[in-house]
């Protein structure tokens, strides 16, 4: 979906960062989908707890071990998304500079992944330090900088923008 993203942005002229803002809550509400077909499909499951959130599954058909009690991580992080999508239109109407809702939809969803990893149970995700650190969660702390520093440099560009606009105006108020 990113390169056609990409292409039709380049091919119509839109302005990239302002496009990105319309697009990240709703791919946030898309996420939240996707995990549901997670959750129905048996994977990207959770640890085995003994917990009240718990969910086995019985299914031979499942991707997940079955008749075990597992965190619900698919629901999780769908919940996570619907409360990403929601925060991102609550704040669409306050942001500051275009690129601003994409890179804070990044960053949420960076430290939401961060912190379910700890959660999944699924052996395919590459574990490191011992089993400490997942390459999700690896991925997601770089994923997390790089956000930062773009909403970082797009914070600061719009603060340049915003003061030579003022200049301007104030030069132009003052000629005769």
């Amino acid at each position: 979906a990113a390169p056609v993203g990409i292409w039709y942005v380049r091919k119509h002229g839109l302005p990239v960062w302002k496009t990105a803002d319309v697009v990240a809550p709703y791919l946030a509400l898309a996420h939240a989908f996707g995990r549901l077909g997670c959750f129905f499909a048996g994977c990207c499951y959770g640890a085995p707890t003994s917990g009240p959130f718990g969910i086995a599954c019985n299914d031979p058909h499942s991707l997940s071990p079955l008749d075990v009690a597992l965190y619900p991580t698919q629901l999780m992080e769908s919940g996570g998304d619907l409360l990403i999508f929601s925060v991102l239109i609550i704040f669409r109407r306050r942001k500051k500079f275009d690129g601003q809702l994409f890179w804070l939809y990044l960053s949420f969803y960076s430290i939401m992944r961060f912190t379910i990893e700890f959660f999944r149970g699924d052996e395919i995700r590459g574990v490191y330090f011992g089993g400490l650190v997942s390459t999700s969660q690896i991925i997601a702390v770089l994923l997390l900088g790089f956000s930062l520093a773009m909403l970082w440099r797009l914070g600061k560009r719009n603060d340049r923008v915003e003061a030579k606009a003022a200049l301007k105006e104030k030069k132009a108020g003052s000629q005769p």
